[in-house]
């Protein structure tokens, strides 16, 4: 799997996309803040240092140049038919009809009015613009809960795993790759119109199976995995477990006495 990801960092170069460039950016800084300590931290810093040399070595003078003009780029921030001028459009054209034009129209009415087709390169305006302000909020909405809902998954499984609950270890990993997965999901989409796309769908599949997983975790969980009460600043209930109330005191005298 390191190696699947070391060749996401080359697999950028003949795309020439920054949009994705800036994407596995925010995957792997997710990855790093997102707590890993000692040397997970250590074998992760330099899992995102090889796929840099890496990224450097293959990559060519041009491409690079490319890649370095991501904050200072004329044509698209100025010109008519550049990044910035088409989301204005796409914003326009969203207040006009907040109920939208249409699956698929951004690019047909943008050839309409302004000659030939370009897309929307933002996911948020591709959206907005094709299937209305409501749909546009829905959108925003799976990315902020989706990641909500991880987050607290992993804060979960932690404490679980801490206290010695079996497959823990495993969901918390899960939770945090989607968490930085989704993180990446957002940025690449703010410059590419992904709105539709497989991955997307793909992402916020996995997002639905790790709540749903997390509920039929919690119904077919054992009551009382682990004896003792929790430690200062855990979580009393996690992942969903709950805790049964420890059994009455019974003397010797009320056993025989109930079984005469």
């Amino acid at each position: 799997w390191w190696s699947v990801a070391l060749l996401l960092f080359v697999g950028i170069v003949p795309t020439a996309s920054r949009g994705s460039l800036l994407g596995v950016c925010a995957v792997a800084l997710v990855l790093i803040l997102q707590g890993t300590s000692g040397g997970k931290r250590v074998m992760l810093g330099g899992m995102v240092g090889g796929g840099a040399l890496l990224f450097s070595l293959v990559v060519s003078d041009a491409q690079l140049a490319r890649f370095g003009s991501i904050g200072e780029d004329v044509y698209n921030m100025q010109a008519g038919d550049g990044r910035m001028a088409i989301w204005k459009r796409g914003v326009y054209w969203m207040l006009t009809r907040p109920t939208g034009y249409g699956l698929g129209n951004f690019p047909i009415y943008f050839s309409w009015l302004n000659g030939p087709e370009r897309a929307a390169h933002n996911s948020l305006v591709q959206i907005g613009m094709e299937l209305g302000v409501l749909a546009l909020l829905l959108f925003l909405a799976v990315h902020y809960y989706g990641i909500r809902q991880a987050k607290a998954y992993r804060a979960e499984a932690i404490d679980a795993h801490r206290r010695g609950i079996a497959g823990a270890e495993d969901e918390g990993a899960l939770a945090g790759y989607l968490i930085a997965t989704t993180a990446g999901l957002f940025v690449t989409g703010f410059f590419l119109s992904n709105a539709y796309k497989g991955l997307t769908m793909l992402v916020f599949s996995m997002l639905a199976g790790m709540w749903l997983g997390k509920r039929a975790l919690s119904a077919s969980a054992p009551t009382n995995p682990v004896d003792g009460p929790p430690r200062r600043g855990q979580a009393r209930f996690s992942p969903g477990w709950t805790r049964s109330p420890p059994p009455p005191q019974v003397s010797r005298r009320q056993v025989l006495g109930r079984r005469s």
